[in-house]
């Protein structure tokens, strides 16, 4: 036997006995199944229409959704809810006595408290002072350790410059401030199938994409790293390979390099106008150290010679050999002696 009829947003149903729903249409005044069609036999529509329908769930096929009312109300509670407690958080977040865990603003990830030096969470004192970046913009440098000193740099974009514990000395004048935490996720990565040596140059951490690096960096396979000097300043060095300027024992310029040393030049004025730059010469350690002394020298005068004739100032350039004795790699396979003959140049600001 067909159901009783009941009523869904004025519409009244008929579930039949195979389970179909049927519906009354009272424009044609005939019962339809839910594709519209007319239905052949079915209970008449007075006698649905004088009962008075109990409250059965919806009949399936096409309906009106039942009110969402109270859902809906339900819904804005929780939500109002949620907001209330993310902005109590945030308020009394900002008042709490507890420091040692911050926001990363390039990760969201925690900042670990002191006794946790990776490179991803480095510890931060509450107290901060004015500091400038490489990149000209404001940021607070939090004192580290007693005997730090401020440093320039934000490497992680946390609004905080990184302290700086102690200096690193790599001869010819190159003096360098070394980070309190551990910052090696910032270093440049180094030759595969080579070995740095412990405390090398190539090794200290820099922050990324510094936009005056692009001029000089274009068209050249030079690296750059934006390091603190000793007296506080910034230092920048540029690494090229001493290979893809001279013949092997020699220290002519080779005609391909000079197009790449040209754009160098070029990009050196146009970064760093009124710097002054240092140009160093180093070799592998084969051969004997008074000869490699000798060649460090020569190569390095003759880069310096090139980019003054390429443009830069005179008296503002300057070059020191320096021989094997600052190797950047371990010479334990041919790759490490490559990297070690190597053409630097030093930008004081």
């Amino acid at each position: 036997m067909p159901s009783d009829p009941i009523q869904q947003d004025g519409v009244w149903w008929v579930q039949q006995d195979d389970g179909a729903w049927i519906r009354w249409d009272e424009t044609r005044g005939a019962w339809l199944d839910t594709n519209g069609s007319l239905v052949g036999s079915a209970p008449s529509a007075t006698a649905g229409v004088a009962a008075t329908p109990p409250a059965y769930p919806a009949p399936p096929g096409p309906q009106k959704s039942q009110s969402k009312g109270p859902l809906y109300a339900i819904l804005g509670v929780v939500a109002l809810g949620i907001v209330a407690i993310a902005i109590y958080a945030m308020t009394s977040g900002g008042n709490s006595g507890d420091k040692d865990v911050t926001a990363s603003a390039t990760t969201g990830a925690p900042k670990a408290a002191a006794g946790n030096t990776s490179a991803s969470t480095v510890p931060r004192s509450t107290t901060a002072r004015p500091a400038t970046t490489a990149g000209g913009s404001t940021a607070t440098a939090a004192p580290g350790p007693p005997g730090s000193k401020a440093g320039l740099f934000d490497f992680d974009q946390d609004g905080e410059n990184e302290p700086t514990c102690g200096t690193a000395d790599f001869k010819g004048g190159l003096v360098v401030r070394t980070y309190c935490d551990d910052l090696s996720g910032y270093a440049t990565e180094p030759e595969q199938g080579a070995t740095l040596v412990p405390g090398a140059l190539f090794a200290l951490p820099g922050p990324p994409d510094d936009p005056r690096d692009v001029p000089i960096t274009s068209g050249a396979s030079v690296s750059g790293q934006h390091l603190q000097g000793a007296d506080g300043r910034e230092v920048v060095v540029y690494t090229l390979s001493s290979d893809t300027v001279f013949a092997t024992g020699a220290a002519s310029l080779l005609e391909p390099a000079m197009e790449s040393l040209t754009n160098i030049a070029n990009g050196l004025k146009q970064s760093y106008p009124g710097a002054s730059f240092q140009v160093r010469g180093h070799t592998d350690s084969t051969g004997t150290a008074a000869a490699n002394q000798t060649l460090s020298e020569r190569r390095s005068a003759a880069v310096a010679a090139f980019f003054v004739s390429a443009g830069l100032d005179k008296a503002k350039v300057s070059s020191v050999g320096l021989g094997q004795t600052v190797p950047n790699y371990q010479e334990t396979n041919q790759t490490g002696r490559d990297q070690n003959r190597r053409i630097e140049i030093v930008v004081r600001l």
